[in-house]
């Protein structure tokens, strides 16, 4: 009564409506929100992937410059009682020096692997150790190497330093033999520039690569990070009923079929599982976590986003360093 007589009334609260209305639209202004700071995450993710590539795509031609070739896809040469299969370095570790990585320290003069003695007939990596000498470099994180659009780290079960940017060895061919590349990078390569018949601004030279969990649970697998492994050697029929593996681009100095190495045999972000085979046979696409395509980086140095519909026959071309294909919109 007295608080009436002096002007003062008692204070109202929200009503469950009201405070379910404010709710209601905090929460819409967060469904707003959160996908565009994925949108811009996203963005600079792919930002930093084409920074990365564009790097490798300047060391590329600083090697050639050098060495007056491009770098081999992988490094196959015999030696003493070693199978072919361990001295096998890829074009990364060639590209080293180039991308201010000089830190990282090789001994390519030896194998990659170690003796034959521990070496299985399918030169599977998990079977046997980094040579001694090249443990440390080759087991160290290059960040040049990695998409941050992928998870970063280890595929699993091998403990290695992966990469997400592998070499074309060519467009596959009948059975991708990464020996028999018809790209610019294959097993013992030395590309000149003027073997790029097609044009450098027509031919890939790098694109990217998912990493594999590497965590032995690849028994009914995922296409985007798994692929198919014939016990013998490559052909397309034999993929279908091939075992899954999990430890696709394991490590970034092996130039190998389950490192760093890729064909454009498959579109990119392909819905056929990849499938390669001991060491030389790949069909392995180009895969990413972007949206709508992959990066790629030509011999001319430059990045272009490549669509996941991008026409195969016109992204089997690209991969050819002398196929005489007219490259069209890609």
């Amino acid at each position: 009564m007295y608080l009436r007589s002096i002007g003062i009334q008692k204070r109202q609260g929200f009503t469950l409506i009201e405070l379910l209305v404010v709710i209601a639209i905090i929460a819409v202004l967060i469904g707003l929100l959160v996908p565009a700071v994925q949108k811009v995450r996203e963005a600079a993710n792919r930002m930093s992937c084409t920074n990365n590539l564009k790097q490798l795509g300047m060391a590329q031609h600083n090697y050639q410059s050098v060495q007056g070739f491009f770098p081999q896809g992988y490094d196959g040469r015999p030696y003493s009682a070693n199978p072919t299969t361990t001295f096998r370095w890829s074009s990364l570790a060639a590209l080293l020096p180039y991308i201010e990585q000089n830190t990282v320290v090789l001994d390519i003069t030896i194998p990659l692997f170690g003796p034959s003695s521990a070496v299985p007939a399918d030169g599977f990596p998990g079977a046997f150790e980094i040579s001694t000498r090249n443990q440390v470099p080759v087991n160290t994180a290059i960040k040049t190497f990695l998409c941050p659009s992928d998870r970063i780290g280890f595929v699993v079960s091998t403990g290695r330093r992966p990469t997400n940017y592998v070499a074309c060895a060519g467009n596959g061919g009948v059975d991708g033999d990464n020996v028999g590349g018809n790209g610019v990078y294959y097993a013992t390569s030395a590309t000149r520039i003027a073997d790029i018949l097609d044009g450098t601004s027509n031919t890939v030279a790098m694109s990217e690569s998912l990493l594999g969990r590497g965590d032995g649970q690849a028994t009914t697998g995922d296409i985007r990070i798994d692929y198919r492994e014939p016990s013998a050697n490559l052909t397309e029929g034999a993929c279908g009923a091939a075992a899954w593996s999990p430890v696709r681009n394991y490590c970034w100095a092996d130039g190998g079929a389950r490192g760093a190495i890729y064909s454009n045999h498959y579109a990119p972000n392909s819905a056929t599982p990849d499938c390669f085979a001991r060491v030389r046979y790949n069909w392995k696409a180009a895969r990413s976590n972007h949206s709508g395509g992959v990066n790629a980086v030509l011999c001319d140095g430059s990045v272009k986003f490549v669509k996941s519909s991008v026409e195969l026959t016109v992204w089997q071309g690209l991969g050819t360093r002398a196929g005489g294909e007219i490259a069209g919109d890609f």
